[in-house]
């Protein structure tokens, strides 16, 4: 768990790896085996193939591990690798209802706010961006 939330992906996914071959019913061992999955997927060359076998590991969780926040923080981060945004949000939100202290998840929600605000589109701008964007220097 410490080295996920230290971004030590490759060595937390050995760990849980072994952890799950040992016991695979300790509890959350299979959440946080598909969040180290996900984080490392970004970087990997079928990353499709593994978010496929990462969703589906977390069909097959239990009902009691889906009612905690790491569960909803996990969906939340597989939503945005597959570009699902609306989703990743409601997955975030839901995690900060069962723990509003829950600092990945506030800090990831920050983020895909300012990537939206940075992405508006032409039709959704404010009158002052669209008018400074025609008399920008180019570079």
């Amino acid at each position: 768990k410490k080295l996920i939330e230290h971004s030590q992906y490759k060595q937390a996914y050995e760990i849980m790896k072994r952890a799950i071959a040992v016991d695979p019913n300790l509890f959350l061992i299979k959440v946080y085996f598909a969040w180290s999955k996900i984080l490392l997927s970004s970087s990997s060359k079928n990353k499709n193939k593994v978010l496929t076998e990462v969703e589906m590991d977390l069909v097959q969780i239990s009902p009691e591990e889906k009612a905690h926040e790491i569960y909803h923080y996990v969906q939340a981060l597989l939503a945005k690798s597959k570009n699902d945004l609306l989703g990743a949000k409601k997955s975030l939100e839901r995690a900060l209802n069962l723990n509003p202290n829950f600092i990945a998840a506030r800090r990831e929600l920050s983020l895909m706010k300012r990537i939206k605000a940075e992405q508006k589109d032409v039709f959704h701008r404010d009158l002052g961006d669209l008018v400074g964007a025609f008399f920008k220097k180019a570079k």
